[in-house]
């Protein structure tokens, strides 16, 4: 077998034997040492800038926590995470088209955030507008009244001492006054008024800020039937009773929250006080037993509507309308609707079939509750209806639509639900 040889290695050149020369690392071009020196200046600038931020920042948060450390509270950090739901809510979301609960005696309905609080001897529940219950509490009240606005829920023990703020998760505020408490009104400034009553006067109005801080409280020698706050917390006003010479003598007051002096104190002889409300606009109307009057936000009379024939079976206020319903006939069959700007002038007046049952106002209508029917009236005097089955315990306005509370379940009614009648005058 021949042998097999390799070939030749081939012979290196010079250039390969020769030991290689270190090449220098290759500079970058260089430029004008003056501009480099500009960019330089300019980056120590944004570097001092930064640095300059962060100090200021960690001085403004010292300073609020030093200046602010009232209001810098666990409490106040609660309010904070619990109203999330009002982030929450605004985001959107499907409103539920029924919302469903156990019943219960002695129940009180209440529109809250766009859903429905329940309030009874078996305590407070709160649902949102898709039907989830949120909150459920037991303030242990014997006479358990509330009243809501956009902002919380307040309950309180009529009669009794205690009251309960709540927005829709949480309890937030609780308190027990010396003296029992009459009655209460809120406001979506969050401001909120408890009236009750102290051992030298027969009322005592107490006056809260959204803190929970007392701001005003207005002693009366007589007896405080309502009050009322505006929506944005200008205004507090409140109408109380008292008797002169064998007749009543009726007091209306109007006043700036943190003043010690009233805007307007007005007094009326022979008629007693039922209700007071705020329209939008600050202007108020103040229901009586024989007439409602319409004033401003400075107190002034604008027009008196005097109940001739017979009172009023209902009366509702919200935004700019308030409403007025009567029996059109002697056999309570029909029913008749007077509509009024918040200046008093009657914008529209109309008749509709059955008796009223329940009647609440939103911000383009009135609706009306009969036996059969559910009416819905706008101030240009158009009206629609639905028929339904009867037997609710409350009409309840959730922004434009409407609430039909029965003791088991709430129905949701909206405009487009409801059939045309044309116009009616």
């Amino acid at each position: 077998m021949a042998a097999t040889s390799s070939p030749p290695a081939p012979k290196k050149t010079r250039e390969e034997t020769s030991p290689k020369k270190p090449v220098p690392p290759v500079e970058p071009p260089h430029g004008d040492t003056s501009e480099t020196s500009y960019y330089a200046k300019v980056a120590s600038r944004y570097r001092t800038a930064k640095y300059l931020t962060v100090f200021l920042l960690v001085l403004l948060l010292l300073g609020g926590l030093v200046m602010g450390s009232g209001n810098i509270t666990y409490a106040n950090f609660v309010y904070l995470l619990r109203d999330l739901d009002v982030v929450f809510d605004a985001v959107g979301g499907t409103d539920a088209d029924s919302l469903h609960y156990s019943t219960a005696e002695d129940r009180q309905y209440v529109a809250y955030r766009d859903g429905l609080a329940l309030v009874s001897h078996d305590g407070v529940q709160i649902y949102n507008s898709g039907g989830k219950r949120t909150l459920e509490d037991d303030p242990d009240y014997s006479d358990p009244r509330a009243v809501a606005s956009d902002r919380y829920l307040l309950t309180y023990d009529r009669n009794g001492g205690g009251y309960t703020l709540y927005n829709s998760l949480s309890a937030v505020y609780r308190d027990t006054l010396d003296y029992p408490i009459h009655g209460a009104a809120i406001s979506d400034s969050g401001y909120y008024a408890v009236i009750s009553e102290t051992r030298e006067y027969t009322s005592a109005v107490l006056l809260y800020n959204k803190n929970c801080k007392l701001v005003n409280r207005y002693l009366k020698d007589k007896y405080v039937i309502d009050a009322a706050i505006s929506d944005d917390g200008d205004r507090i006003a409140m109408v109380s009773v008292s008797s002169a010479q064998g007749d009543y003598l009726a007091e209306f007051q109007l006043c700036e929250p943190g003043k010690d002096s009233a805007i307007a104190t007005l007094s009326i002889p022979g008629v007693f006080p039922m209700s007071v409300r705020f329209f939008s606009d600050n202007s108020f109307a103040v229901l009586c037993d024989t007439a409602i009057y319409f004033y401003n936000d400075n107190g002034e009379l604008q027009k008196t509507f005097s109940f001739t024939d017979s009172a009023p079976e209902r009366f509702a206020l919200a935004g700019k309308y308030a409403a007025l319903v009567y029996p059109a006939n002697v056999m309570g069959t029909e029913s008749r609707i007077c509509i009024f700007d918040s200046a008093g002038s009657t914008v529209t007046e109309t008749v509709v079939e059955g008796g009223a049952q329940a009647m609440t106002v939103t911000e383009n209508a009135v609706w009306l509750m009969t036996e059969s029917r559910l009416f819905r009236v706008e101030p240009e005097g158009k009206v629609t209806y639905i028929s339904h089955d009867g037997g609710a315990k409350a009409l309840l306005a959730v922004e434009e639509d409407i609430l039909i509370c029965s003791p088991s379940s709430a129905r949701r009614c909206r405009a487009s639900d409801l059939s045309d009648r044309g116009v009616e005058s």
